[in-house]
């Protein structure tokens, strides 16, 4: 009777386990696209939203260092007698670099804290993201063969990740058809037509 409850124990503990597998069946399976691109739009307005107590603390920490420091007006800062540089200025700017850290530091801040309320689907979305960047990579239209009246639809982008504001099929479907009408008009070098 004891090794029948305890067969009936191990059956009960070991019931959602497959034999030779070395992940649950949920990260084998791939992310939709929809899922992916839902999920990569809400970690990049979530990077976004970090900026702002990112910039408060950073700049209101300066500011409560550099503006209670004792200021000497007969002394400046650096340079000749022409070209010094008031202390208070110095301040205002140091406590304005340090505002501007924070907020380019609050997207990192804000995607860590992302990634771990979404742990378990880490893999399927860095997985998505390679694929994704590298078809975005192979689908975009050649930059070099812009002109003044035909310009690349992500132009102004390019400083920022390639295809960073695609957020749904239908966006990613108009980013193609963007790329594409550029293509040809590159290839038979019309003007832009509206």
């Amino acid at each position: 009777m004891v090794q029948a409850l305890v067969r009936r124990m191990r059956g009960r503990a070991f019931a959602g386990v497959r034999p030779y597998s070395s992940a649950p069946e949920q990260q084998q399976r791939p992310l939709p696209w929809e899922a992916y691109l839902r999920l990569r739009n809400q970690r990049r307005i979530v990077g976004v939203l970090a900026s702002i107590p990112t910039t408060i603390l950073a700049g209101g920490g300066a500011g409560s260092y550099f503006m209670t420091q004792e200021i000497d007006p007969t002394q400046t800062i650096m340079g000749n007698d022409a070209d010094q540089l008031d202390p208070m200025l110095v301040y205002v700017g140091a406590t304005a670099s340090a505002a501007l850290f924070g907020w380019l530091i609050g997207p990192s801040i804000g995607n860590g804290l992302w990634s771990i309320f979404h742990r378990t689907k880490a893999r399927q979305i860095a997985q998505r993201d390679k694929d994704f960047y590298a078809h975005i990579r192979r689908m975009r239209a050649d930059p070099t063969r812009q002109v003044m009246h035909n310009q690349i639809p992500d132009y102004y982008r390019l400083l920022t990740i390639q295809g960073e504001k695609i957020g749904s099929i239908s966006q990613y479907r108009r980013w193609l058809r963007d790329q594409s009408k550029f293509r040809r008009k590159a290839a038979h070098g019309l003007k832009a037509d509206e």
